[in-house]
């Protein structure tokens, strides 16, 4: 199952930092290696509910642990696919007022959901800007994957990574919190408690593609 290869995925790399909360919210920090990282949060809802996914790495600020987070991370994005990989929505930057204002770009650069989702499995991928999903599925990958750091060439015209389009040097920090109202309890997943997986390059879409194949021709 595909649950299993991401597991597998996930005992070559360093695990994130999670935060323990309460039923309904989940706090996650660490860093990108390179620009076309691709973390993979999964959750589950035991029932309906409105549930908001926002980070904190771009500008700052004080997250759902309590924990403050320090401004200077990259342009994040967030795209949502339920648990069979459907792609649902995704997000690059949220109002400002909603998501805060770096005190050095002055942009609203922080990534912002929030919808109605039915009880189920869900996972939130995290990537940087311009790292988008390639198709209407997780398996599709995303179009930056294999390309490294290719930020700072893109938008200031030099190599190296973790560049915004102000353009600004940023950093690889971010931070992400998932929280449901306290009358919908949420479970990480996948399991261990870090309830996330890093995959850099092509390991995302050979795991996933893999997976996507063999059930295929199971059928």
């Amino acid at each position: 199952m595909m649950k299993r290869i991401l597991l597998w995925c996930l005992a070559m790399i360093p695990l994130l930092i999670a935060s323990p909360l309460r039923a309904d919210q989940l706090s996650f920090q660490n860093n990108f290696t390179s620009d076309d990282d691709v973390i993979i949060l999964g959750f589950s809802l035991t029932a309906p509910g409105t549930v908001t996914l926002r980070t904190f790495g771009y500008a700052g600020g004080i997250n759902g642990a309590g924990s403050t987070v320090v401004a200077g991370g990259f342009d994040p994005l967030l795209t949502l696919f339920d648990g069979a990989g459907n792609f649902l929505v995704s997000n690059n930057d949220g109002a400002c007022g909603v998501v805060g204002t770096d005190a050095t770009t002055l942009n609203c650069f922080d990534a912002y959901l929030s919808l109605i989702l039915d009880a189920g499995d869900y996972n939130v991928v995290l990537t940087e800007n311009d790292n988008l999903p390639l198709g209407p599925t997780l398996a599709d990958s995303f179009s930056r994957v294999g390309s490294g750091n290719f930020t700072c060439a893109e938008f200031m015209g030099s190599p190296g990574g973790f560049c915004d389009a102000s353009p600004s040097q940023r950093g690889s920090a971010w931070a992400l919190d998932i929280v449901t109202p306290s009358t919908v309890p949420m479970a990480p997943v996948p399991e261990p408690d870090s309830g996330a997986l890093v995959l850099s390059g092509l390991g995302l879409f050979m795991a996933l593609r893999s997976h996507f194949d063999a059930t295929w021709r199971s059928r």
